[in-house]
């Protein structure tokens, strides 16, 4: 299964293509640093998770529970609720940047500007997947 990100954004009068990237590679591993010291003890160093009742956060597992919703969904519910033990205990953009690193592992493409927690910004950018 292939997955793609659209922005359906704020000033555009078209979807933009996940090919032109929604995060930066020095983002996703900033963001890889921050999951490491803040997620892997439960959704483990390589993201398969241990289900149940901790889900991957890669695969059919995380398209399949995120197909169809925003960034900005992903972004309130992972910044919010996690760390389990300590939720919203991070900065927006330690958050953002565990998600562009989760994105990365994900297989999705690197652009070149860095992902920003913005709500406005996020609720544009759909995860989809395309068979």
């Amino acid at each position: 299964m292939l997955a793609a990100l659209l922005w359906n954004g704020f000033g555009m009068t078209h979807a933009a293509d996940i090919g032109q990237g929604v995060f930066t590679s020095a983002q996703a591993a900033r963001g890889k640093a921050v999951y490491t010291a803040n997620c892997a003890q439960c959704h483990q160093p390589d993201l398969s998770g241990r289900d149940p009742p901790i889900p991957a956060l890669t695969g059919d597992i995380f398209l399949s529970r995120w197909t169809g919703h925003s960034l900005a969904e992903l972004f309130e519910r992972v910044s919010t609720t996690m760390p389990q033990a300590k939720p919203g205990s991070l900065s927006k953009t330690e958050y953002i940047d565990a998600i562009a690193f989760v994105l990365a592992a994900n297989g999705f493409p690197v652009g070149k500007a860095a992902l920003k927690p913005d709500p406005a910004i996020l609720q544009g950018i759909q995860i989809t997947a395309q068979h």
